[in-house]
């Protein structure tokens, strides 16, 4: 019988999913450190409507690599569960790598769907 993955095994197991995939078009994406925080390190007080960010971008800089920050615990509870938790974290990931390349997120993954949220 296989060992049970913890919660956040499989929220890892999730991003990396949704990394890998995009990956293979951006594959200087490599080069860039994917992280998974639980929460937030501070409130978000950048005039967004949302104001618990679901992830963050930490540009280059400092010898340090660029970063994909996604934050765990408002992520899962935005989606609870499935499908639209998968959703969610693709739509999450595609945002921070668009935000990164400068690009739109629907040029990152076409089957990107902003009205998710």
């Amino acid at each position: 019988m296989p060992i049970s993955r913890s919660r956040a095994a499989r929220f890892d197991e999730l991003v990396l999913s949704s990394v890998e995939r995009i990956e293979r078009a951006y594959p200087e994406l490599a080069d860039i450190e994917i992280r998974v925080e639980e929460v937030p390190l501070r409130e978000r007080r950048d005039g967004s409507p949302d104001p618990i960010p679901l992830g963050r971008l930490r540009p280059a800089g400092d010898g340090e690599p660029a970063a994909l920050i996604l934050h765990r615990r408002p992520l899962e509870l935005r989606a609870p569960a499935g499908t639209e938790r998968e959703d969610l974290v693709n739509d999450t990931v595609t945002e921070l790598v668009a935000e990164l390349f400068g690009l739109s997120p629907a040029q990152i993954d076409p089957d990107y769907d902003p009205r998710r949220d």
